[in-house]
């Protein structure tokens, strides 16, 4: 998006988000009819109903604690995304279409890294392993990042972006 609204225009960026959005719910709706089977429209929307499934937490220590490391590393991402362009642009200086690059860049590594973590997770290492090397790895990416300053190459910037992303180790 950085580079398509330097080319267009924000706002022009933004009508394409929007266009393309529009696109994907015409071209889900076939598929969505059989995803929705089980679903019967007549159930009544209550607030026990939607608490239900969290009962499972109850009976599943290890489930209850991969959803509080979940959650830690959830809020984590949130923070990231929150602040890594503000941090970018007033802390390094960085352009906006250089930050949102980063950003873009952290992203996509979260989408690359759910896959390699899941793997690794699969075939190589514990699950439990996996999450506390990704938890110290996205603490020390965090840390440098901390840490940078404006006279730092651009992709010494970007590798600890894209490394903190710790929502990529959910497995």
């Amino acid at each position: 998006l950085p580079v398509l609204a330097l080319a267009i225009g924000w706002r022009a960026a933004f009508a394409v988000v929007a266009v393309a959005g529009v696109i994907v719910v015409i071209i889900a709706q076939p598929v969505r009819a059989s995803l929705d089977v089980d679903r019967h429209r007549r159930d009544a929307f209550t607030l026990p109903g939607i608490f239900a499934p969290l009962a499972l937490l109850r009976q599943s220590r290890a489930l209850l604690d991969l959803a509080v490391v979940s959650f830690a590393y959830s809020a984590t991402q949130v923070c990231l995304t929150s602040f890594l362009v503000v941090h970018l642009t007033e802390g390094l200086h960085w352009s906006l279409v250089a930050a949102g690059l980063a950003l873009t860049s952290a992203t996509l590594a979260g989408v690359g890294g759910r896959i390699g973590w899941g793997y690794v997770a699969d075939r190589l290492l514990k699950p439990r392993y996996v999450l506390v090397l990704i938890g110290l790895l996205a603490g020390l990416c965090g840390v440098g990042l901390a840490f940078a300053t404006p006279a730092w190459p651009a992709a010494a910037g970007i590798a600890p972006v894209s490394s903190c992303n710790p929502t990529r180790i959910i497995v």
